[in-house]
């Protein structure tokens, strides 16, 4: 019932509700039971990081560090060839590392150095590109956002 609700177009939270409904009608499901069982599923210390993580990516754009990052990342790696979009990818790995979001680091690292490879010669197809994949770096590096649901779901130990 619920892929069949996603799968017309219904809102996620109604599709939800139309199959509580429909287990509750039909199955004479203790509608109390469902309730408990879906609170206790989502209440967990673990779950709570995830909108701390969101919400200190969005503190470390505001607050200046992505413009650190960036200046430390290009004095990493001087004047080589290629050093801007090194400095790019290295950047957004560090960035999104620490805020756990591929797409904190896109928003913050690529509102910094796309105009700026632009200026030196990168087409912007290249550096959006380039922004895109190495935002998923942060993804890949512990504890991101992506690894601590997969340690919930699999019921494993975040930090093993």
């Amino acid at each position: 019932m619920l892929l069949f609700l996603l799968g017309v177009g219904v809102p996620v939270a109604w599709s939800f509700a139309g199959t509580l409904l429909m287990l509750t009608l039909v199955y004479d499901v203790n509608l109390n039971t469902l309730m408990l069982q879906g609170f206790r599923s989502l209440n967990s210390l673990v779950l709570l990081a995830l909108p701390l993580f969101i919400m200190a990516g969005y503190l470390m754009q505001a607050g200046g560090i992505a413009h650190r990052l960036v200046g430390f990342a290009e004095m990493l790696v001087k004047n080589r060839r290629g050093g801007m979009g090194a400095s790019m990818v290295l950047a957004s790995g560090v960035f999104g590392a620490i805020s756990g979001t591929a797409s904190a680091a896109v928003a913050s690292i690529g509102t910094i150095l796309v105009d700026p490879m632009e200026q030196r010669g990168y087409p912007r197809q290249y550096s959006a590109a380039l922004l895109g994949i190495s935002s998923l770096l942060g993804i890949l590096i512990p504890p991101s956002i992506t690894m601590i649901l997969f340690a919930v779901v699999t019921q494993q130990s975040v930090v093993a």
